[in-house]
């Protein structure tokens, strides 16, 4: 029986795989880059936080939780009310209309004026006031009168120690002489006026001293006067008269009595 069986068929011979190909070499990799070194502000960071306990984080789980929970729980109608609620803004008040002018200031009432209005009090006092300097009508010259009799008096007295000697030439040129004041220790003296129409004593030299404005009283006084006089010749000033300026004191002199009896008749 068992040679009966035929014999399997021999199986046929398998090819060789043909040869595998070989892959190229690989080139080598590139070299790594040098280590950065560390940043010395890494190394000086402060150490993390330790992590929070777990108890910790549970309690603020569950407060986040509740609190979440609670918000939620809140009804419409009660946010509705807990909502702000808008209000349109307040109308702002029309202009105030601008400011009447005010009225013009009243000039203040002069003192004088209120001490007058009033019975008890006393009339204000008159200020005595510097009047005006009086025009000179008249111009001098080298042909006035008095030129000649100036220039004689003062070559004539340049030679006296003083001026009692000198009395009767005065009056004979016109001049008003007064009596001699006899002083042992000055010598002496006595008040001299100038003519009416020789220029003013007071314009001239007088107004220089502090008294006896108007006269004369010593011979620096008489000199002076001269020289005065006949320079104004030199020079054509204009001057006043000693008749003007008498005048003048006279009605000065009356005026103020005028107003010292009137001080008297006031109540």
């Amino acid at each position: 029986t068992f040679a009966s069986e035929a014999a399997p068929p021999a199986a046929a011979p398998v090819a060789a795989p043909p040869p595998a190909m070989q892959a190229p070499p690989r080139a080598p990799p590139p070299p790594l880059p040098a280590a950065v070194p560390p940043v010395r502000e890494l190394e000086e960071a402060p150490p993390p936080l330790p992590p929070p306990d777990d108890d910790e984080t549970t309690m603020t789980s569950r407060r986040s939780d509740s609190e979440s929970g609670a918000e939620q729980a809140v009804p419409p109608d009660q946010a509705a009310q807990e909502a702000p609620v808008w209000f349109p803004p307040a109308p702002s008040p029309p202009p105030s209309p601008p400011a009447a002018p005010l009225p013009p200031a009243e000039p203040p009432v002069a003192q004088t004026q209120i001490a007058a209005q009033s019975p008890a009090a006393p009339p204000p006092a008159t200020v005595a006031t510097q009047p005006p300097a009086p025009a000179k009508s008249h111009v001098a010259s080298a042909a006035s009168p008095w030129v000649d009799v100036c220039t004689d008096l003062l070559a004539a007295i340049e030679n006296q120690k003083g001026i009692m000697g000198f009395r009767n030439r005065l009056v004979k040129a016109g001049f008003r002489c007064g009596q001699p004041i006899v002083k042992c220790s000055k010598g002496g003296y006595y008040e001299i006026s100038v003519p009416l129409t020789f220029p003013c004593c007071y314009d001239v030299a007088g107004k220089d001293y502090a008294s006896n404005q108007d006269m004369l009283r010593s011979k620096p006084q008489l000199v002076k006067y001269f020289e005065a006089c006949l320079a104004l010749a030199q020079s054509g000033g204009a001057y006043r008269t000693q008749s003007e300026r008498d005048e003048e004191r006279r009605a000065a002199m009356e005026s103020s009595d005028d107003d010292d009896d009137d001080d008297d008749a006031a109540p």
